[in-house]
């Protein structure tokens, strides 16, 4: 599999790509395409969601998920693949990070995943100057925090 980053990339092809806080860091409902989803179900996350989530509020970053968790589908596939859920970062969340926030979530992501596992990750970033960027990676976890860290340094030089 190969590693893909997209810097840019149209918001059409992303689930919920309507809902959006500047000042928070949204779980948005939704499964990569290689993931069999439950059909009519449009609250769908992967089983990662949960302890994700536990994983950012512990780093005390402002995260919630846009579903309530009583409407919520989780779904697990059984492989040595890690998907994390799709997010939509607001820009108050970016700006304010000190140091490299992705890179940071991708840590704390994979801090206890085996590192020749494969790692899914779809996340749209809006900057200052309310651009949405697209990071998506694919491929081996060990590489996915580099991955994160070059995207999310190109978003500062674009944006400075």
């Amino acid at each position: 599999m190969t590693n893909n980053l997209d810097a840019e990339t149209d918001m059409s092809d992303h689930h919920e790509a309507t809902l959006w806080r500047d000042d928070l860091i949204l779980v948005v409902p939704g499964l990569p395409e290689n993931l069999t989803q439950p059909e009519d179900d449009p609250f769908v996350y992967p089983s990662s969601t949960v302890e994700f989530v536990k994983l950012m509020r512990a780093l005390d970053l402002p995260i919630e998920v846009a579903t309530p968790r009583d409407k919520q589908t989780l779904v697990a596939h059984f492989a040595a693949e890690v998907w994390l859920p799709f997010l939509n970062i607001g820009v108050v969340v970016l700006s304010g990070a000190a140091g490299n926030l992705l890179a940071t979530m991708v840590e704390g992501a994979f801090r206890k995943t085996d590192k020749n596992s494969l790692a899914h990750i779809d996340w749209r970033v809006k900057t200052k100057k309310g651009v949405v960027h697209h990071f998506k990676y694919d491929g081996p976890a060990k590489d996915a925090q580099r991955a994160a860290q070059r995207f999310e340094d190109s978003l500062r030089d674009d944006d400075a």
